[in-house]
């Protein structure tokens, strides 16, 4: 009957089916971060963390980096980030990033290196960041972007993500 983050989350996890798996998410010497890259979770298993992750106390950091994830995780996910006023740092690399964002939170870090970010999502993540002056550093290494720079030279209403980042 208790209600901690952790009994929330194993009961998260038997509602969906999954097998539990021990997994270390808060480090002693980082203990205010969410650390679970390069797991390859996938949308299930990341999905009964974010159902709790609001929860955990002071979290600044969430690093879901190269976790198999697309926006059936990150779209609830974005949505649990505007609760969570701590969260500066939030890496999300190496994921399928498509419609997913959020002009809503302190965030002064996005990681979004090898996210599948084209030049149209560029160009919302810009106009979402103009909304959030809080972000000082964003990481889009990797990505797609430039690929609608050839169209762009033949019709000028085609966006590219350099565009919309420099705007």
């Amino acid at each position: 009957e208790r209600n901690t983050p952790r009994s929330n989350y194993l009961r998260e996890v038997e509602k969906r089916q999954l097998a539990p798996i021990p997994l270390v998410i808060r480090k002693e010497h980082q203990a205010n971060g969410v650390y679970l890259a390069n797991r390859g979770l996938g949308d299930e298993r990341v999905g009964a963390l974010i159902s709790v992750i609001d929860s955990l106390p002071d979290v600044d950091t969430v690093d879901l980096n190269n976790n198999r994830l697309t926006d059936e995780a990150l779209m609830p996910l974005m949505l649990k980030l505007q609760s969570m006023p701590t969260l500066t740092h939030l890496d999300l690399s190496f994921n399928k990033i498509d419609d997913s964002k959020n002009d809503d939170c302190a965030l002064r870090t996005l990681i979004l290196n090898g996210a599948d970010v084209d030049d149209s999502e560029a160009c919302n993540l810009a106009d979402a960041i103009s909304h959030n002056k809080s972000i000082s550093t964003l990481c889009l290494a990797h990505n797609l972007l430039g690929k609608d720079e050839n169209a762009a030279k033949r019709d000028k209403n085609i966006s590219t993500g350099a565009r919309g980042i420099a705007s």
